[in-house]
């Protein structure tokens, strides 16, 4: 279930803010990792995530699937192509910088604890860290992962749960 649309802007954003803060460069695996933490802890903090993508329980990890897409050039959208770049296979250089103009201020505190917490981790290491999560399940292909998962891994009552998706389908019934 998604409770609003995926915004390749925003979510092209907070992959920029996270390179700007890496030297302008990460792996495509590290910045995955990355950008799925935060959208998992914004669910905990706000009961919504960041970008609004569709999650996936993959190979290396969970993953942000149109963001995924995006990364390995499997999109035909352009924002994110005018700033960030595939230097090679796994690795991705941030050229221009966006802003941050579609981050409120509670998401900004969320990427900067990430970054605190998490930013100095390898990329081997974020993948050990999120196959840890509960709604991760191990997998050689692909299995959704639903915004459920997500809240219940990361402790939300489950009353509170059904409330939240209640609200959300209703504002998107309006």
């Amino acid at each position: 279930m998604e409770f609003s649309q995926y915004d390749e802007k925003k979510a092209t954003q907070v992959a920029a803010y996270f390179l700007s803060k890496l030297s302008n460069r990460s792996s495509k695996l590290k910045l995955m990792k990355l950008m799925y933490i935060a959208d998992r802890e914004s669910f905990r903090v706000c009961g919504e995530p960041i970008t609004y993508d569709e999650y996936y329980s993959m190979q290396n990890g969970p993953v942000l699937s149109k963001t995924y897409d995006i990364m390995k050039g499997d999109s035909e959208r352009s924002y994110w192509n005018d700033f960030i770049i595939q230097k090679n296979p796994r690795e991705l250089v941030l050229i221009n910088n966006p802003g941050i103009g579609k981050l409120n201020q509670e998401e900004m505190e969320i990427l900067d604890g990430v970054l605190a917490k998490f930013g100095s981790c390898t990329p081997s290491e974020l993948r050990n860290i999120t196959h840890k999560f509960p709604e991760y399940v191990e997998t050689n292909s692909s299995k959704k992962i639903d915004y459920r998962q997500i809240m219940h891994g990361v402790g939300i009552p489950p009353k509170e749960i059904e409330q939240l998706l209640k609200s959300y389908s209703e504002a998107i019934d309006i």
